[in-house]
């Protein structure tokens, strides 16, 4: 039945974390030589976008530990080296906020709205 299948599927990889093949590894760690360059350059993309969003005329605020007047900076000069990671949270200034957001997301073109961060 599907419960036992779900539950072979959940428990093992629980107790066991997830068991990574070879083949997989392999091409993990061929990403690992670039990892350091591509963070960083994620970060300065994160710090581009949270600076345009801020002095937006339509942007109620936003969240990103990179700005200064954000509370995490503090955190984020301890823990990240100033580098503020590579997410942004934003609000839209709108009487409607879900509606606004709704078509926000569906006017990108070049970002994709997926379900899962890293989808």
């Amino acid at each position: 039945p599907l419960a036992y299948k779900l539950r072979m599927l959940t428990v093992p990889l629980r107790n066991l974390g997830g068991c990574i093949s070879p083949d997989n590894s392999w091409m993990f760690l061929q990403g690992i030589e670039t990892l350091s360059l591509r963070m960083e350059r994620h970060c300065e993309n994160a710090m581009a976008v949270a600076t345009h969003l801020s002095n937006h005329e339509d942007v109620a605020w936003v969240r990103f530990p990179g700005l200064k007047d954000d509370p995490m900076y503090a955190l984020n000069e301890k823990y990240l080296k100033g580098k503020g990671g590579s997410m942004v949270v934003f609000g839209l200034k709108a009487d409607d906020g879900k509606k606004a957001g709704q078509l926000f997301i569906d006017s990108l073109t070049l970002i994709s709205h997926v379900a899962n961060v890293g989808s």
